[in-house]
């Protein structure tokens, strides 16, 4: 017991040890030390740490080849202060010095290191310092001068790379050093910067995007003849002129860049609008429009017109987004390739007319709330995401053709009528949500349809959904076939599975507003349904179809007849159509089928109800020449029998 009690103070007495070790540690720490503490009269802040060492008042991280010279910032230290925020920037220590001239090179320890860099955010918002910069420096690393109020600097000779936004701030100066060695300017280098003069060196091989937007007082720049811009826009495309560069622009002899009514080109590629016109003809030889060439998001445009050349292959993603003021555009047959959201939100616009063999089309239209008219080739087989989303004036689109229909593809359009969409496999969520739909004819081969699909469709009446149809999920027919009058037209032999609140959570139509038609044979199977039961049921009348011909072939003479009987099941309100593939070799009138000329003709019955086939059959006619034997065509292989009087109520 005396040993265990003893082995018990020896570990508190460690543990108390171990305790006081911090406060020793923090003896003689100051601001030097990162994560030092300043109590600060119950606001306290800390060092961040982001260097190494200090030497000569300045903080210095320790990097390949050297040393940069590193942030020495202030955050504050959570407490219960509203105005000082957890982590917030509290203040640089490099604020406020008058002067300041950074060394070539600094001894730590008994060694010396070279000084090859500023690093990333070192002198952020430092305000009442004039900074010196030595030869032999190497680099400005993002931010490095970003949001101070420094009012001129000297670039060293020796520096190759000034990074991203390095130089934003609010500088009336920035001076390159005679024999400047630099090669990369980084994105918003020189973004707000207040320069009125900026001579960038020859030997610049690289130029970040917008590196020089804000710069309002910089009223020309000229562009090294070997720079090449390595992200785009260049200049550019702000909601807000001031953030964009203004000025003059002038691309050294040799270089691939050239400027054309306010417009940039390198070589074959349209890079950007810069000063946009009311009338745009972009020249033949353009083969490529490039990503956000003339965005103008959230902001009026002038530009009104606009001519593509033959030449051109490829528009880019946002290419002529935010255009409100372009009314119609035509894309030439050369055209491969539309990037997302080319032309979305052009509010103005009214017709489209798409000639290029491209294949697939994503947002391309959305918000184009005028869209009346468009016209696509038979080479597009994807409506893709939002493609038509918004575009309230289209009433009408044809679906030929097309395979798949992206999510929102023709949300809140208004396009009235979904048919003739044979090869129609794939829908997206909420496809025509909060569209004008009136009917929607599915093809075969639609297995699914999903979530919200038809959703606040309050205009469609009429549904047809095939046999290949299996699930039906939440929402999709939410507010929707809730008029009266709606028919919801089933054409598979077994109930597809419905989420429970495929109709929405306010629950499915009453029986008196929707009409569910099913086959004949399959009424029972409805009528089981847990979904469609309430509005199948066994002894109900007029919501059945089916049809049979009593002949798949037969032959008769020119100018003779045959009779067709049709053992048909008609729904309420549906009708029994004939037609003839050939009205030159036979024609059909109730049935009774006339010989006109040697030929064959296939002459079809439909149900068809309120403008939807609900079923077909049809039979192959051989027309002989008068005169000659007629080819057996009875149903067992006999003569086809004697023509005999339609039924006067039933046509058949």
């Amino acid at each position: 017991m005396r040993k265990f009690k003893r082995l018990l103070c020896g570990l508190l007495a460690m543990a108390l040890l171990v305790c006081a070790l911090p406060a020793a540690m923090a003896e003689g720490a100051d601001k030097t030390t990162p994560g030092y503490v300043d109590e600060n009269n119950g606001h306290p802040k800390y060092v961040s740490e982001t260097f190494d060492f200090v030497e000569g008042d300045i903080a210095y991280k320790l990097v390949d080849g050297g040393v940069e010279v590193a942030p020495w910032k202030w955050a504050w230290k959570g407490h219960n202060c509203p105005q000082h925020t957890d982590h917030v920037f509290a203040g640089s220590e490099y604020s406020n010095r008058g002067t300041m001239s950074i060394p070539a090179s600094v001894s730590h320890g008994g060694q010396s290191y070279a000084v090859v860099g500023i690093g990333s955010g070192a002198f952020f918002e430092v305000g009442g310092t004039s900074v010196t910069l030595p030869e032999g420096l190497q680099y400005l690393a993002d931010s490095a001068f970003s949001a101070s109020n420094l009012t001129d600097i000297t670039i060293p000779a020796s520096v190759t790379r000034i990074g991203e936004r390095s130089l934003a701030s609010g500088f009336a100066s920035i001076t390159f050093a005679p024999g400047s060695n630099l090669q990369t300017v980084g994105s918003l280098a020189f973004d707000g910067a207040g320069v009125t003069q900026l001579a960038l060196p020859e030997t610049v091989t690289e130029i970040g995007a917008r590196a020089f937007r804000g710069c309002g007082k910089l009223a020309a720049v000229t562009i090294p003849a070997g720079a090449r811009f390595t992200s785009l826009p260049a200049f550019g495309n702000s909601s807000f002129d001031k953030f964009n560069y203004q000025g003059e622009v002038t691309f050294a002899l040799g270089s691939p860049y050239y400027e054309r009514d306010g417009v940039v080109y390198d070589g074959d590629a349209l890079l950007e609008v810069r000063r946009v016109q009311e009338h745009v003809v972009v020249p033949e030889g353009v083969k490529y429009i490039t990503e956000g060439a003339f965005w103008m998001p959230n902001k009026d445009s002038t530009l009104k017109t606009l001519q593509l050349p033959q030449s051109l292959v490829s528009i880019g993603k946002n290419a002529f987004a935010g255009n409100t003021g372009l009314q119609s555009v035509v894309v030439p047959e050369n055209v491969t390739e539309i990037g997302t959201q080319a032309f979305n939100g052009c509010s103005a616009m009214t017709s489209a007319v798409v000639e290029g063999n491209v294949t697939e089309l994503n947002g391309t239209f959305g918000g184009c709330s005028a869209l009346a008219s468009v016209t696509l080739p038979d080479t597009v087989k994807v409506i893709g995401s939002s493609t038509f989303s918004g575009c309230a004036s289209l009433t009408e689109f044809d679906f030929s053709g097309i395979e798949e229909i992206g999510s929102r593809a023709f949300f809140n359009s208004g396009v009235k009528v979904l048919e003739g969409a044979d090869s129609l496999r794939i829908i997206g969520n909420t496809a025509f949500a909060n569209s004008k739909l009136e009917k929607a004819i599915l093809p075969q081969g639609v297995t699914e349809l999903p979530q919200g699909v038809f959703g606040n469709c309050e205009a469609l009446k009429t549904v047809v959904l095939p046999d290949t149809v299996t699930v039906i999920q939440k929402q999709a027919f939410q507010k929707a076939l809730a008029q009266p009058g709606s028919i919801l037209i089933m054409q598979g032999n077994v109930p597809p599975s419905f989420d429970a609140n495929a109709f929405g959570s306010s629950g499915k139509p009453d029986a008196d507003v929707l009409t569910v038609i099913v086959p004949q044979e399959a009424k029972d199977a409805y009528a089981a349904d847990s979904t469609l039961g309430s509005y199948v049921s066994v002894d109900a009348s007029g919501i059945t179809y089916a049809l049979s011909l009593d002949k798949a072939a037969l032959s008769v003479q020119a100018g003779g007849t045959a009779v067709l009987k049709a053992d048909a099941v008609l729904p309420a309100g549906a009708g029994l159509v004939w037609a003839s593939s050939s009205p030159a070799v036979a024609t059909v009138e109730n049935g009774t089928v006339k010989g006109a000329a040697a030929g064959t003709a296939v002459v079809t019955a439909r149900i068809e109800l309120n403008g939807v086939v609900l079923a077909d059959a049809s039979c192959t006619v051989t027309v002989t020449k008068a005169g000659e034997a007629e080819k057996p065509a009875g149903p067992s292989g006999g003569a086809a029998p004697a023509p005999q009087k339609p039924n006067p109520k039933t046509g058949v």
